[in-house]
């Protein structure tokens, strides 16, 4: 019978070693508690991938295909649209003001330029391989 891994209290990171350790020295230094950090990872991990080794073929292909498959490639957080586009934030409630100016604006349609095509087109190619008769 084996025994069971002793619960651990610190571990060590030799952070100079690594190839890239000066991005990972920046990103630790924006870190406000790197211990709450890298425990985020982590669980993210698990979430993801459950308690495999990280480094394993088969995750690593998915890590590293995902940015291209999402359209996003190499490019930096910062040039995300989603990163700069916070929206500011709005009163649950509206005013007295802006119920009476919306109650009274009646709604108006407006057609995309694809909606303004008449529908029953005769010369579409896919309208003509619809049989009338089969309705």
């Amino acid at each position: 019978m084996t025994e069971p891994t002793p619960k651990r209290k610190n571990v060590s990171w030799r952070v100079g070693e690594l190839q890239e350790h000066e991005k990972i020295n920046r990103w630790i230094d924006e870190q406000s508690n790197i211990q709450l950090s890298l425990a985020s990872l982590v669980l993210h991990m698990i979430d993801r991938f459950g308690y495999r080794n990280i480094t394993d073929h088969d995750i690593q292909k998915i890590l590293y295909q995902e940015p291209l498959l999402n359209g996003m490639q190499s490019l930096p957080l910062s040039q995300l649209p989603a990163i700069n586009a916070i929206p500011d934030p709005q009163p649950a409630v509206m005013t007295a003001e802006k119920i009476a100016t919306a109650a009274t604006t009646p709604l108006q349609e407006s057609n995309t330029p694809e909606e303004e095509k008449d529908e029953d087109d005769p010369d579409d190619p896919l309208l003509q391989q619809i049989n009338p008769k089969s309705f």
